[in-house]
């Protein structure tokens, strides 16, 4: 530019930002995995270089390394101190953190939002309200499902109740209802959906589900998962900790992973049954 403007003066003004909050406003923006990893190539140029490649592989998966709109480190060229890479680091691990309480926050919104939508069954506004609850006797089941959901109730302590088996359901203000297996009859916020003979819905169960579950698996999956839908609306508008609890390792595991924590679930062996290290 000097020899452009033959000799004229030239002034230059440098720039400065806050390195951590540069890193944060920055992934803050973005909005695809390749804009994460491009703006992971900036920041950390000892990995790279200042100039984004076309393609980049990051562990087995390829990404094509971009800037999301509006970052700091897109508009200025920044030379980095090699000695501040742990600092960098720290604040990217923040930043990592962060990101993934978001992705969290909206994979329970949107199931949370698919729950409202099948528990509605298709209204489109909710009706605001106090819910209502009481003790009604079983749907359904067998000997082994009720003798089983009186198990799980002494397991955590819960006070005997006198009489029949009952359920307790809590229905909304605008008529979603959900009969809970079991119930804390001193606290009857804390339900249970106690499920056994699930082993189909393991990892390795549902290789052969196909052949051997009864009334074809399409319709026991669409049930399980309308079934939970329903009673995570229920508990989120009743204000219930609602958990499942199941008699089998391989269904405990099954369920957990494909549920991610929606609602929890418990691993309690059915009486006289030891307990299997469970992970």
């Amino acid at each position: 530019m000097y020899e452009e403007l033959k000799g004229a003066y030239v002034e230059f003004q440098p720039r400065e930002f806050h390195l951590p909050d540069a890193m944060e406003h920055d992934f803050d923006l973005a909005k695809t995995p390749d804009d994460f990893v491009g703006l992971l190539l900036r920041y950390f140029p000892e990995v790279n270089s200042y100039i984004l490649p076309s393609s980049y592989k990051l562990g087995d998966k390829k990404y094509h390394p971009t800037l999301p709109k509006g970052a700091v480190i897109g508009r200025f060229f920044v030379e980095f101190d090699p000695k501040t890479s742990g600092e960098r680091f720290k604040v990217f691990e923040a930043v990592e953190a962060k990101l993934a309480r978001i992705n969290k926050q909206k994979a329970i919104a949107a199931v949370l939002d698919e729950a409202e939508k099948v528990a509605l069954k298709g209204k489109k506004r909710r009706d605001e309200g106090p819910c209502t609850k009481r003790r009604t006797p079983p749907r359904g089941g067998s000997g082994e499902h009720d003798k089983y959901a009186a198990h799980v109730a002494k397991v955590n302590g819960y006070p005997s109740i006198k009489g029949k088996r009952t359920e307790l359901t809590w229905t909304t203000a605008d008529g979603a209802s959900y009969p809970f297996d079991t119930f804390n009859s001193q606290n009857e916020t804390e339900v249970w959906e106690v499920k056994t003979q699930h082993e189909w819905t393991s990892p390795l169960g549902m290789a052969d589900a196909p052949y051997h579950v009864k009334g074809g698996l399409h319709e026991r999956i669409y049930g399980l998962e309308t079934q939970r839908l329903t009673g995570l609306y229920v508990a989120t508008r009743c204000g219930l900790t609602f958990r499942y609890a199941v008699d089998n390792c391989e269904a405990y595991t099954g369920l957990n992973q494909a549920w991610a924590g929606l609602p929890p679930v418990a691993y309690i062996p059915a009486p006289g049954e030891k307990k299997v290290n469970c992970s």
